[in-house]
């Protein structure tokens, strides 16, 4: 998985950018920039990682069907 798919799986979820920039400590635009392959300018490989990480913690959690919020994420 690509931090790219990892962004599409989540808005394929549910998610929003600015849902998804919060959770990985990042701006929505470069979310935006990220899911369209565009020069994503403040992404790192740490960035990258977090993205991947969160998205296989979702698709875990609705495979679950875990109803609790996401680590970190306010109830």
């Amino acid at each position: 998985m690509t931090p790219q798919d990892a962004i599409h799986a989540l808005i394929d979820a549910g998610w929003s950018e600015a849902r998804i920039a919060r959770e990985v400590n990042v701006s929505q635009p470069t979310v935006h920039r990220i899911k369209h392959d565009q020069n994503a300018r403040g992404a790192d490989w740490q960035t990258g990682q977090a993205l991947i990480l969160l998205a296989e913690k979702s698709k875990a959690q609705a495979a679950g069907g875990a109803a609790g919020p996401i680590e970190g994420e306010a109830a």
